[in-house]
């Protein structure tokens, strides 16, 4: 079974959850995602709703979003309605959205450098297309390197 977070765990979830923040997670899924990380066993939304102190339908909600990113799966008992989740084991999941940005937001400047720039400003979005894609393939090549399953 899994404990209500004792202060230090408490402190890493807060401190985690505001982390994510400024990736576009939602404040109670960054909650919940980094209280999975800490977990042993998978949880369910009560739970989740008495380690977070948050409502369960917050819990669902939370959950739900973990699991349309990759970043958690929901387990089910056979025989049974009681949903639980872990988190993903693959730990490049909360990242794809992001190298998959990189890559688009690279080819649009690429794309449309020549119609739109010239001199020093053509020059700046090939450098920023560059950069965009350089780091794509770095991202790519890491999450890779530590992929535990195939997505």
């Amino acid at each position: 079974s899994n404990d209500i977070p004792g202060p230090a765990q408490q402190e890493f979830i807060e401190s985690f959850a505001y982390m994510l923040l400024n990736w576009g997670m939602t404040i109670t899924s960054a909650r919940l995602y980094a209280y999975l990380l800490l977990v042993q066993t998978p949880v369910s939304l009560d739970e989740f709703a008495a380690a977070l102190g948050i409502s369960k339908s917050a819990a669902s909600t939370a959950a739900r979003e973990l699991e349309a990113t990759g970043i958690a799966r929901r387990l089910t008992d056979r025989g049974s309605k009681r949903i639980r989740y872990e988190v993903s084991p693959d730990p490049g999941m909360a990242l794809r959205r992001h190298t998959e940005l990189l890559g688009r937001m690279a080819d649009l400047i690429s794309s449309s450098r020549d119609a739109i720039s010239s001199g020093a400003t053509r020059q700046r979005l090939s450098d920023l297309s560059e950069f965009h894609r350089d780091l794509q393939q770095a991202m790519e090549s890491v999450i890779a390197k530590h992929q535990l399953e195939p997505i």
